[in-house]
């Protein structure tokens, strides 16, 4: 698919796009995501926990970049923060240094493939909806939640004070029937029939029938205010299971329509990545059809150029052998002089049809040469896709296959199994690992193909990986002692 980029920098500014990254990896991983999706003017991403869109990952840095969106021009731009590479369309963008990112571009946040990402503009209208949708319905939820609330304190509140007025009630009883039996006590041992004191029981005991008339109430209304409030409590957890349920219908349509959404993506992103390979394809087919046709070209005019030049050759054979018979004529002295040119002339033409046939072995050996290097660029394409680590991102050293037929370097493998007991690509346990020598040996020699730096690099990260291996074998050592 072609993109024009002016068409790209309108829809940037238009408020009904919204910029994401979709992740155009080869390789499968279920903790990286897919996409992330740029809702902020200055979006920033990295491992710090602070960040807009966190990575957990040892190659991302704490804070790795930031894409945001120049208000003059509505341009989106992407400054890296890292000491890690961070690449643009396979450039390395300095540290601190911003580039401007179009539609279509791919940015890498680190060497590895697993972290390549395209940057597209998408509608936001359907993302919008659901954004309302879940903010409304989250409004009710905590809307009925705060209700339900106010009733629970507003219940617990008339529950305590009925309580507290029964336990009065309860407590001033309890102290009238102690007073009661204290009279009572005094007259049997004045064993005398005092008035005063007759009658203050008297007045006592009307108290205390009173106040157990008034306890009796109380107990009942306590009863019926339980009752009332266990049945409000019954009809408000009805209507909040009611509204989780609306709630939980409107959360399962917004994750259906989400993942509608990341299907279409991912199928138009497939296209994308079908068309720009066959578009690669067709114009590698081409320059090497043209090389070629160029190359015939030039065999058949050189084939021309040899043909003139023997016909030339056997036309002046014949001129040679008049000149002979002129000779025979007695005209000698006239055709000497001629004879030495037409000599002269046959060796310079026998010399050019040399060089012309040199000239056709060299277009013939160059037509070859361009064929290995075709053929030498495949096996080179080979062996990025398939004698690379999934881990690393870089050509096996020591190869090792676990038992789920994954292969990865041996210091990449040993160091993701001290996190992880499982297989980087597939998630199947872990279980033994065996040397693949077949492997290695086919990559050493396929080195032989590599340039001096090439072999270089890759020398230094030998180097790199032992020293760091003997290093953990120290520590392992210190900690059994």
């Amino acid at each position: 698919m072609i993109i024009n980029p002016q068409e790209s920098k309108k829809r940037s500014i238009e408020e009904d796009f919204q910029p994401v990254l979709v992740r155009v990896s080869s390789t499968s991983s279920s903790y990286i995501d897919n996409y992330i999706h740029i809702n902020k003017n200055q979006f920033k991403i990295g491992r710090k926990p602070d960040n807009d869109k966190v990575l957990l990952h040892v190659l991302i840095s704490r804070n790795h970049c930031i894409l945001q969106q120049d208000k003059n021009n509505g341009n989106w731009l992407v400054t890296n923060l890292s000491s890690t590479d961070t690449l643009l369309n396979e450039k390395s963008i300095e540290r601190n240094k911003s580039e401007v990112i179009k539609e279509g571009d791919i940015l890498q946040l680190s060497l590895s493939d697993s972290f390549r990402y395209r940057f597209t503009l998408n509608k936001t209208n359907l993302e919008s909806t659901k954004c309302r949708r879940l903010e409304s319905n989250d409004f009710e939820l905590n809307t009925v939640l705060h209700k339900r609330r106010l009733f629970v304190e507003s219940q617990e509140n008339q529950r305590k004070n009925l309580e507290t007025q029964l336990c009065a009630k309860q407590e001033e009883q309890e102290q009238l029937k102690q007073e009661l039996q204290r009279l009572l006590q005094d007259q049997k041992i004045t064993k005398t029939h005092n008035e005063e004191l007759n009658s203050e029981i008297i007045q006592l005991q009307k108290k205390i029938e009173l106040g157990n008339s008034i306890e009796l109430e109380l107990q009942e209304k306590y009863r019926n205010l339980l009752s009332k409030l266990e049945n409000e409590r019954v009809k408000y957890e009805q209507k909040l299971e009611e509204e989780k349920q609306k709630w939980q219908k409107a959360l399962q349509e917004t994750k259906q329509e989400k993942e509608k959404l990341e299907m279409s993506m991912v199928e138009q992103m497939e296209e994308w990545r079908k068309e720009l390979e066959r578009a690669k394809q067709e114009e590698w087919q081409q320059k090497i059809e043209n090389l070629l046709q160029e190359e015939k070209n030039v065999q058949i005019k050189l084939q021309n150029e040899k043909q003139l030049l023997e016909e030339k050759l056997i036309e002046m054979g014949k001129t040679l052998e008049e000149r002979e018979q002129a000779k025979q004529r007695n005209d000698i002295k006239d055709c000497v002089a001629e004879d030495v040119k037409n000599i002269n002339t046959v060796q310079k033409i026998a010399i050019e049809v040399i060089d012309l046939t040199a000239g056709v072995d060299d277009t013939q050996l160059n037509l070859d040469n361009c064929k290995n290097d075709v053929v030498l660029n495949k096996v080179n394409d080979i062996m990025d896709e398939q004698l690379t680590c999934s881990i690393c991102s870089e050509l096996f050293i020591t190869a090792t296959t676990l038992n789920c037929t994954h292969t990865f370097c041996r210091y990449c493998i040993d160091s993701w199994i001290k996190r992880r007991k499982e297989c980087p690509n597939c998630r199947t346990m872990i279980i033994s690992m065996t040397r693949s020598l077949v492997v290695d040996n086919f990559i050493d020699k396929m080195l032989e193909t590599l340039t001096p730096e090439q072999m270089q690099k890759r020398n230094q990260l030998i180097e790199q990986r032992t020293k760091l291996s003997r290093v953990n074998v120290k520590r392992k050592v210190t900690r059994t002692r």
